[in-house]
């Protein structure tokens, strides 16, 4: 595969993802947002709230120098103030944020290093990073789905 069909196909696999997390949050009931059942810990609100943190921070922060700064601790904070439109369109320019950032990269980048600490303060390979924020993703729109589907 070449350089640029490798980038293209990752960035369409990660847009694919967002956009099922989006269609996600779009089918949870606004009064079931923030509630969680049994011993479950996290709302679909928290882990909106985490995915838009963890987004802005690697990609745009991170990749892009928007310049973003996560308060990552605040993402894990119950927020019933906060509606579901509001999430729906943080988790929108999150998506525009994402698209734009993979549009820009190059395959070289892809070799050095991710360009900011990962897991405490470890460096890692930005490939081998971002396939941890896939990954991430995937994880957390699972959660969201199966919280959605056990709470209805």
């Amino acid at each position: 595969m070449t350089d640029s069909r490798v980038l293209h196909y990752y960035q369409a696999r990660f847009i694919h993802n967002l956009d099922q997390f989006i269609g996600e949050v779009s089918l949870f009931p606004e009064e079931l947002l923030w509630k969680t059942p049994g011993t479950i810990s996290n709302s679909a609100g928290v882990l909106i709230q985490h995915m838009i943190g963890n987004l802005n921070h690697f990609f745009g922060h991170a990749l892009g120098g928007t310049g973003y700064t996560r308060r990552r601790d605040q993402e894990f904070d119950a927020d019933p103030g906060t509606g579901k439109s509001q999430l729906e369109d943080q988790l929108k320019h999150s998506r525009e944020l994402v698209d734009s950032v993979l549009s820009e990269m190059r395959m070289e980048m892809l070799d050095g290093d991710f360009p900011a600490p990962v897991f405490g303060n470890e460096t890692m390979n930005c490939l081998e990073f971002m396939l941890h924020l896939f990954h991430h993703l995937s994880y957390h729109a699972g959660q969201l789905n199966y919280l959605r589907r056990a709470m209805e």
